[in-house]
């Protein structure tokens, strides 16, 4: 191929970008993009662009570069991040990266949780908290738990992912759904431990009047929760 783009730029947010190259292979993509960015440094006055690229290849023996669209684009998105932190006006490709186990544990990270906000597998385990004097639970901790089918090793793994994607406020949101979801028919003086992620803060008083509502709509009175903020 030529590494002519033929369908249009799409923004990603920010000042984020993809472009879909047909009819070409890597190499012609790495061409296209340098010339694109001595056309931009030329006519924008010096402007730099950082680019990360990744290959589909339906002859690979990697099943999900062949199939998974959704797992090149984080692939992708992966090698531009590596190219921001060597620096500005970096090109690189997946492949640079892929072995390093870092990379390929990131991008795995990413499409699991992508999957896991589109299908919303998520349980709910309850770990007591005791009253040492009295020797009686007063309260339990809600902790979400990602469906196994998704690898993740975590709520860890989830957040990790889910900041790359910007979407930790969707996140969030779902763990405390299903945690909320499993609380049942709590006694009156039993309290819930529930994380919230800092960010949902970032809403002001509208993110306490969600939080309000959620806790009341699944029977809980507003006391009987207690916010921990993840690390």
């Amino acid at each position: 191929g030529n590494g002519r783009i033929v369908d249009r730029a799409y923004r990603i947010g920010g000042d984020e970008f993809a472009v879909i190259m047909t009819h070409t292979d890597l190499v012609g993509a790495l061409h296209a993009v340098e010339r694109l960015q001595v056309v931009v440094a030329r006519c924008m006055d010096g402007t730099t662009i950082s680019v990360g690229l990744a290959e589909f290849d339906p002859a690979s023996l990697d099943t999900d570069a062949r199939t998974d669209a959704a797992v090149l684009r984080d692939r992708a998105d992966l090698a531009l991040y590596e190219a921001k932190r060597r620096g500005r006006h970096e090109v690189v490709t997946f492949q640079e990266i892929a072995q390093s186990a870092r990379m390929r544990t990131s991008a795995a990270t990413i499409t699991a949780v992508r999957q896991l906000l589109t299908t919303r597998q998520m349980g709910a385990a309850f770990q007591p908290i005791w009253n040492l004097d009295t020797h009686e639970v007063f309260g339990y901790e809600g902790l979400a738990r990602p469906a196994v089918e998704y690898g993740l090793g975590g709520p860890e793994d989830a957040f990790s992912g889910a900041a790359r994607l910007g979407r930790v406020d969707e996140l969030d949101a779902l763990c405390r759904q299903s945690v909320l979801t499993h609380v049942g028919d709590f006694p009156d003086d039993t309290l819930l431990f529930l994380n919230l992620s800092p960010e949902v803060l970032d809403h002001g008083v509208e993110a306490g009047h969600r939080l309000k509502t959620e806790v009341e709509a699944a029977g809980l009175e507003p006391h009987q929760v207690v916010i921990e903020l993840t690390e």
